[in-house]
């Protein structure tokens, strides 16, 4: 059962017995103040339903939202992750064909004279 639907079903149980009470008021009180209490009593708990609905749906949007930042996050490192070992391989590989097509050996690259 979802947390809205429990919300609505408490806010139905205290109206239910809001009015309960009212009617056992209305023996001894006149019927145009029941009726004023009754009204009163109803759109107070519509309210109160109503704040509650909004607040625990901003909740759920808000942590929603962040679990789909988190994942975007972590997507994103992932590919770059990705990406530098693969330029790394190929940096490996380049380096390592460069040195046996050319003959050239690793201290020769860092010590070629500038022109």
């Amino acid at each position: 059962m979802s947390s809205v639907t429990v919300l609505v079903a408490v806010a139905v149980v205290v109206a239910a017995a809001a009015a309960a009470a009212v009617v056992v008021v209305a023996v001894a009180v006149d019927v145009i103040v029941v009726l004023v209490v009754v009204v009163v009593v109803v759109v107070v708990a519509m309210v109160v339903v109503v704040v509650v609905v909004v607040v625990v749906v901003e909740l759920l949007v808000s942590l929603e939202s962040e679990r789909e930042r988190r994942w975007k996050a972590e997507q994103a490192a992932r590919r770059m992750a990705d990406s530098l070992q693969e330029l790394r391989h190929k940096g490996e590989h380049s380096s390592k064909t460069l040195h046996h097509r050319r003959g050239i050996s690793e201290l020769e690259i860092f010590t070629l004279p500038s022109k």
